[in-house]
């Protein structure tokens, strides 16, 4: 009998959900469909709480792109004393000078902000397709914790019922004493499993919990079934979906980013003149008329030997690096996806055939074997064996489904998306 726990046990390591079913919402107490617990993460993830936050750079970009001049304005005075002999007068000189821009810098630099703002949005919708991902392997495992709970307690009942006809059939002579103590045993050890099979369940709830910000008292409760895996949308409709692909989106957006800042480093090198005004009061120490003067003044930097080259070359690299990572998202996401889909489709394929045929062929023989038990047509020991090899072909119903899990999980990652949403 060990034999068989060891085979369980098996199973729940190896279980993962082969599908969920559509459900609609329902009320806390019987469980939250996962549209809704969706939902719930968009509100209340402390991941995508962060990613919202960072949006704020966006107003930060903006504030630094919208002034109109570069640099305040500056004010200068001199106050000196002109002398002719032993006379003297004031002389006073105010000016004012502002640095202006003539490149169109202030229009690149705005064009970066809005660069910037892309990428940042782009950004957080990769956070947000993480976490609806990651919310939705959560919630499938959820579901077959709360499935191995199911199997456990079916597996307590068939044991207690086996420890019932045991203790009659050796009550009546039939049996051996030796079987209804070793029934017993078995009974205590199919608790055991029920036990740590409920714990596995809520730890698995509370870790979905986790994810989407989860703040009542008790963990959420999945409202779903094991159904038999859906078909997958076709090829060319997950070929379609490349270029929304949430990471391209985001490369994309930065190569945009890193086009703009280029462009801002080159019209940089452009010098920046500055313009003012500037009133001279001359004294006249011998007695004579104050004189004053009003004259404009420029300053124009010339551009010999410092060009803005740091700047520029960083912006270039930068450039370069973006584009070619964009590149190589748009190379290798067609291929993967045709790769992942005939994965997908194959253990979809096998996941069907067992969920349709081997799983009612499963519960037959596990009702004639009970019921054979009863009538006495065979022994323990025959019955123990028997019911562990309907184990092991479980554990082989439950491998199916968790290739297809798997490889739907790594289709789903490399699409961005949900495959129901491109159903």
């Amino acid at each position: 009998m060990s034999r068989v726990f060891t085979a369980l046990a098996l199973a729940s390591l190896s279980v993962q959900l082969p599908s969920v079913g559509a459900a609609q919402f329902e009320d806390p107490a019987t469980g939250q469909t996962l549209t809704a617990l969706l939902a719930y993460a968009d509100r209340s993830s402390p991941e995508l709480a962060v990613a919202e936050a960072r949006l704020g750079e966006a107003e930060v970009a903006r504030a630094s792109a919208d002034p109109l001049l570069p640099a305040n304005p500056q004010i200068q005075a001199q106050l000196g004393q002109r002398r002719v002999g032993d006379q003297g007068d004031l002389d006073l000189q105010v000016g004012i000078r502002q640095q202006i821009e003539i490149g169109g810098q202030r229009r690149r630099r705005r064009t970066v902000a809005n660069r910037s703002e892309e990428r940042w949005s782009a950004e957080r919708e990769v956070v947000r397709q993480d976490v609806h991902r990651r919310v939705r392997t959560a919630f499938r495992r959820t579901v077959v914790a709360e499935a191995r709970v199911e199997l456990a307690a079916a597996l307590v009942a068939q044991q207690a019922h086996v420890v019932t006809v045991a203790t009659r059939r050796a009550e009546i002579g039939e049996g051996s004493p030796m079987d209804a103590q070793l029934a017993a045993v078995e009974h205590l050890r199919a608790r055991q499993a029920e036990v740590a099979a409920v714990a596995e369940a809520r730890s698995r709830r509370w870790e979905l919990g986790a994810l989407i910000g989860w703040d009542r008292p008790e963990p959420p409760r999945p409202a779903a079934t094991l159904d038999a895996p859906p078909a997958l949308p076709p090829l060319a409709r997950l070929l379609d979906h490349l270029d929304a692909q949430p990471r391209l989106v985001v490369a994309r957006a930065r190569a945009a980013e890193a086009e703009a800042r280029e462009l801002l480093a080159r019209r940089d090198v452009l010098p920046d003149p500055i313009v003012g005004v500037q009133l001279t009061a001359e004294g006249a120490p011998a007695g004579g008329q104050r004189e004053w003067v009003l004259a404009g003044t420029l300053q124009l930097p010339l551009p010999l030997w410092q060009r803005n080259q740091p700047a520029r070359a960083r912006a270039t690299t930068d450039r370069s690096i973006a584009e070619a990572e964009a590149r190589a998202w748009e190379q290798r996401l067609a291929p993967r996806v045709r790769q992942l889909t005939a994965m997908a489709s194959g253990a979809r394929d096998r996941a069907a055939l067992v969920a349709t045929e081997l799983v009612p062929a499963l519960d037959e023989a596990t009702t004639k074997l009970d019921r054979a038990f009863e009538l006495g047509e065979i022994d323990l020991l025959a019955l123990l064996a028997a019911r562990e090899r309907l184990l092991r072909a479980r554990v082989e119903v439950l491998d199916a489904h968790q290739a297809y899990v798997n490889a739907v999980a790594a289709l789903e990652t490399i699409l961005g998306a949900s495959l129901e949403d491109l159903r």
